[in-house]
């Protein structure tokens, strides 16, 4: 179970623990990708340890650094870590910042590396800086497979002896009769018989637009023309 795992890489890089600060906060970043729930539904509900707490935020509240030296047994584990425009410049130079703190005063820091580049290609130079200084802030990088240690060793400069992986949690998925899924298609995202007239295809996930959606749709477009 991935919730057991993570709760053993916390214990370990920190024994007696008491409490996990997770960045960004997890109901709020669950509202377009269920990730972050889906990871710590266990460990939120109690089923893997009643001994530890979970607590996630999307700002980082110097707060945390008081508890510290107030003798809390805490792990920080950030998740992604990007800027996309000034504002979340100024928000990850803050995070940066209070984490070299938090470290000086005995905490523990954990980086899920999620990609290998920012998607939106925005701010490269200044995210791969970023993410260079996150890398050796982190006392543990975690990826989702070995593939990405290999790849990540080499981009963020440090060794594979730092990474552990975690696999990416698993989407729950219902499957249902073609004629249920047809319904509810035509009743939420298609207007009169435009299914039963047309081929359609679909897409899972958030869209956006580093994923490709226009290119696969022109594709797709031109493919259904060459064969009318």
């Amino acid at each position: 179970m991935r919730s057991h795992k993570l709760l053993n890489i916390y214990s370990n890089l920190l024994p007696g623990l008491e409490k996990v600060y997770v960045f960004p906060h997890i109901e709020r970043s669950s509202r377009f990708n269920k990730y972050m729930s889906l990871l710590y539904r266990d460990l939120l509900k109690g089923e893997e340890s009643s001994s530890v707490i979970i607590n996630s935020a999307s700002f980082f509240s110097p707060s945390i650094i008081v508890r510290r030296w107030l003798t809390e047994k805490s792990v920080v584990h950030h998740h992604w870590f990007e800027c996309r425009d000034i504002i979340s410049l100024l928000n990850a130079a803050w995070k940066l910042m209070w984490l070299f703190i938090y470290r000086l005063s005995g905490g523990k820091i954990i980086w899920t590396v999620h990609n290998k580049y920012p998607h939106n290609r925005k701010l490269m130079r200044t995210n791969s800086v970023l993410r260079f200084l996150m890398a050796r802030l982190a006392h543990r990088l975690l990826v989702h497979c070995a593939e990405a240690t290999r790849i990540m060793t080499s981009i963020l400069r440090v060794p594979p002896e730092k990474f552990s992986v975690v696999e990416h949690p698993d989407y729950q998925v219902i499957r249902v009769p073609r004629e249920t899924a047809l319904r509810y298609l035509r009743k939420h995202y298609s207007p009169g018989d435009i299914l039963d007239r047309r081929p359609f295809f679909l897409m899972f996930g958030y869209v956006a637009r580093y994923k490709g959606n226009t290119e696969v749709m022109e594709s797709f477009s031109a493919v259904n023309t060459e064969g009318a």
